[in-house]
């Protein structure tokens, strides 16, 4: 384990940019996965499926229940997917994209239900597994032995 010899604390944030750099992490994942990050692209995603799903229930434990499962079937047909073209030999990479978009919808669906940004939402998830895995996955910090990060 490295030994430090000194130690700062930036409550004010007066050292360090924290949110400066939270905004850099993500965009530096969307450039990742070949799409260059525009801060207004998340929201005008987010406007749209509110476009259709605001008023698609008079109660919301159906709307939020229909979302819910709405996830868990799409996930389940990219899996699919990914089974037929590994083990039937039989391409369905195209299915993966698309049912990956279908989750994504459902997602976002759920971010408006409860009024989470998308932004909020990924920053969140980036915080957890950069904490999670500071140098990367490894196994040994994927076993956290019931701890929350």
């Amino acid at each position: 384990m490295k030994k430090y010899s000194w130690l700062f604390f930036d409550a004010d944030g007066t050292l360090y940019d924290f949110e400066k750099t939270e905004l850099i992490a993500f965009q530096k994942t969307f450039n990742l996965i070949g799409h260059p990050y525009h801060p207004d692209f998340l929201k005008k995603y987010q406007d749209f499926v509110n476009s259709i799903t605001r008023d698609s229930y008079d109660d919301d434990e159906k709307k939020i229940s229909n979302f819910g499962l709405g996830i868990a079937g799409e996930a389940g047909d990219v899996a699919s997917c990914i089974k037929k073209t590994i083990f039937h030999k039989n391409e369905q990479i195209e299915g993966v994209k698309e049912n990956l978009g279908d989750t994504l919808w459902y997602i976002t669906a759920i971010c408006n239900h409860y009024n989470w940004s998308l932004e909020e939402v990924f920053e969140g998830n980036i915080s957890k597994l950069s904490k999670r895995y500071p140098n990367g996955f490894s196994f040994k910090a994927a076993k956290r032995k019931g701890e929350k990060i």
